[in-house]
């Protein structure tokens, strides 16, 4: 392996921020107007999503400090275990975002670090390894403080190779992210072919016989939820799902946990081919996702957190249909006012209320028709799910290469982090001196200078990788 160059240093990641807060405590909800408000779903995908936002009455001129700034990263510090760590960088859009609670914001020190360096280096699994010594494990997440992820130590190149390097990652992310565009717009194709062939499930505009879930189910079935491994079950051994198999209503399978050594299965709530999956409980955004089981491996179960909808024969609806319908945006909307829970819990849907919700039940051939329509769909989305493994393992191993330095992104004419670090101290030193919160230091002859100044104790030459 190349030895990374001697340029590079290794800075706690809150000497490269010049500020890392929780966002502003509010009540929020979806609809009480004002300027929008992040929430964790607002990087559920990665990336800010001006749609997943809160609102809290906020007017323009109100809560300014808590605007968030263009380049700095908003960095979930409490989820579940697999998402805990997610991040993503605000450019700007929507103009005016509130740094809301339950998200850090991370204000990369401009002058040592480039905003979309710190981003690729946060998403790294070498970054991840090292935040993960210091979580805390609560019944149903983990979080890590503040403290100590200002702790976690993080590779320091040149600044003009920190941009080198983002550029190099940015241009093969986007090849990836072409890919996940091109799955998008296929669920999009699939939602317009729904709305032609059946209208809107809500209106109704087609004037197809309604009837409630009730009347076309044959049962409605729950999991189990018992303690388990953190890692996602491989395929020779039982599982349980996680809800994240299911939220983004397309099945997941590898959102998953192996069941402890020694706990016995059941096999009465593996999931097969086939199966319509409801989640009865989540945040109020995501509850009442709905996914259709194409293919799934052997040996996962059902956990409580989500219902097995069982179709009954002679109902005349098919599970894909019903699947389509469930996640209509205009049905959703139904769906969650079926939702209910105390202040502090997640919502939940009884398989009473659920039983309750009304849908179109078109002509059967219809149905069928819409089917065909839909495994062709899941054809081209398979192909393109395998295109993208291949390259999601090509960019992780470059993203490995980039962050030991293998890259070949070093100029000699760069100035050495080292010297640009100290250069920033004596400069925060003068600062200190001229506000009166530090004595000047005279300057003496008596001594000359037997060796430059050390760096500070924090900041350690990058070693070699083992």
């Amino acid at each position: 392996m190349t030895a990374p160059p001697n340029s590079w240093c290794m800075v706690p990641l809150g000497d490269a921020c010049t500020r890392i807060r929780n966002g502003l405590s509010i009540k929020q909800n979806s609809k009480s107007g004002g300027l929008p408000i992040s929430r964790i779903e607002t990087i559920a995908q990665s990336m800010i999503d001006p749609i997943r936002v809160g609102f809290a009455g906020i007017e323009p001129n109100e809560k300014e400090d808590w605007l968030l700034s263009k380049g700095e990263i908003l960095f979930s510090h409490i989820n579940s275990l697999d998402h805990l760590g997610k991040c993503a960088l605000y450019e700007g859009k929507p103009p005016k975002l509130v740094h809301g609670m339950n998200l850090l914001a991370l204000q990369p020190y401009s002058e040592i670090i480039d905003d979309r360096f710190l981003l690729r280096v946060l998403r790294s699994d070498i970054f991840r390894r090292k935040m993960l010594r210091f979580v805390n494990q609560s019944v149903n997440q983990v979080s890590i403080a503040v403290g100590k992820l200002k702790s976690v130590e993080i590779p320091l190149p040149p600044l003009p190779e920190q941009r080198r390097i983002a550029a190099i990652l940015d241009k093969a992310d986007a090849i990836r992210r072409k890919r996940q565009e091109a799955i998008r717009l296929t669920e999009e194709f699939l939602r317009s072919a729904f709305l032609e062939m059946f209208g809107d499930p809500v209106t109704n505009p087609k004037g197809w016989e309604v009837k409630t879930l009730g009347e076309v189910l044959a049962d409605i079935e729950s999991g189990w939820s018992p303690k388990c491994e953190t890692h996602p079950a491989a395929r020779d051994e039982w599982g349980v799902l996680k809800l994240g198999s299911v939220t983004w209503c397309t099945y997941r399978p590898n959102e998953s946990k192996a069941l402890l050594p020694g706990v016995s299965c059941r096999p009465d709530i593996e999931v097969s081919k086939g199966d319509l999956l409801f989640t009865r409980k989540n945040t109020y955004e995501l509850v009442g996702a709905a996914a259709y089981v194409f293919d799934t491996p052997p040996k996962l179960m059902l956990p409580d957190l989500i219902f097995r909808l069982k179709l009954d024969p002679l109902a005349n609806v098919c599970a894909i249909y019903l699947w389509q319908a469930l996640i209509q945006s205009s049905l959703q909307k139904e769906i969650r006012a079926l939702a209910s829970g105390t202040s502090g819990s997640m919502p939940n849907i009884s398989k009473a209320r659920l039983r309750t919700l009304q849908i179109p039940v078109p002509p059967l051939d219809i149905q069928n028709r819409f089917e065909n329509i839909v495994h062709e769909h899941q054809t081209v989305v398979a192909r393109l799910e395998e295109m993208g493994q291949k390259s999601d393992l090509l960019f992780d191993s470059l993203v490995h290469r980039a962050f030991r330095g293998e890259l070949n992104t070093s100029d000699p004419n760069d100035e050495p982090v080292e010297d640009l670090l100290e250069r920033i101290k004596a400069k925060r030193e003068e600062a200190d001196v001229a506000r009166g919160k530090k004595k000047a230091v005279p300057a003496t002859t008596s001594k000359p200078a037997q060796k430059p100044v050390p760096p500070s104790k924090r900041i350690r030459r990058r070693q070699r990788p083992t």
